[in-house]
């Protein structure tokens, strides 16, 4: 039962319309809004619940992680004193961020810190999909500005105005930094599987991650939603690729 297999973080969680009918033996959910984790406190009441902008907090001190860990790499044979102290600044810097403080355990569990077991990861989310100045899309100008989009910029990845990119793309920053099975659930416009913009973001989730399967739904489904469009929820994490199984 992946329930009980997995750590689950919904990291859009809202008020929790993907979990609360749903028991787990892991479960994070953090949303951006205070307000919404007082409206869905009934809701998965074992669950760890803080308030967390995924597109901002930590994401510069993810960097200076990666560069640190990047740095000790190129450091290890020629001057492994120096290498080691880059490592000792990557630790200081994860155990000062706001996820290691405000989800106790995650880390831990992921990395196999304290004397945890390791445990796998799967985000399970509905992220927003909102793009700045599409008509109906429920969008604001400076909707994606986040730190995010910044990165995403400096490493020329297209598609950084859309948010649910944002948080494709930061979910692949967290598996590459800390090198471990990381898996996706996410319902998206349909267009994931054959994005021009965003284009590094496909190549990624079909290379790094593989799709396992999926299946396609007109948006209406979703309250409030127009339903001249379509949603698909994909599974991405297998390790191969069956993209013939979308149905």
């Amino acid at each position: 039962n992946w329930r009980d297999e997995y750590m689950v973080w919904d990291c859009a969680w809202g008020t929790g319309n993907l979990t609360r009918d749903y028991n787990f033996v892991d479960l994070y959910c953090s949303t951006i809004h205070a307000e919404d984790l007082n409206i869905g406190h009934r809701y998965n009441k074992d669950a760890t619940k803080f308030q967390y902008d995924f597109l901002n907090d930590d994401v510069e001190d993810m960097e200076q992680i990666e560069n640190c860990i990047y740095q000790a790499s190129r450091l290890r044979e020629s001057n492994p004193m120096m290498a080691q102290t880059f490592i000792s600044q990557a630790n200081t810097i994860l155990f000062g961020t706001k996820l290691y403080d405000q989800a106790p355990g995650l880390i831990e569990s992921l990395l196999g810190l304290n004397g945890k077991p390791r445990k796998k990861l799967l985000f399970l989310i509905n992220p927003p999909y909102a793009t700045p100045g599409v008509i109906g899309a429920g969008a604001k100008s400076g909707t994606s500005d986040t730190a995010m989009k910044d990165v995403m910029k400096e490493e020329k990845i297209s598609g950084s105005d859309q948010l649910w990119i944002q948080f494709i793309y930061r979910i692949y920053k967290l598996k590459k930094l800390f090198n471990v099975d990381i898996k996706i659930g996410a319902f998206t416009p349909s267009k994931i599987l054959s994005l021009v913009k965003g284009k590094e973001v496909n190549s990624i989730l079909v290379n790094e991650f593989g799709y396992f399967e999926g299946y396609g739904i007109c948006a209406a489904n979703f309250a409030d939603v127009k339903p001249n469009w379509g949603i698909s929820f994909t599974l991405w994490g297998s390790g191969v690729n069956n993209l013939t199984k979308l149905h």
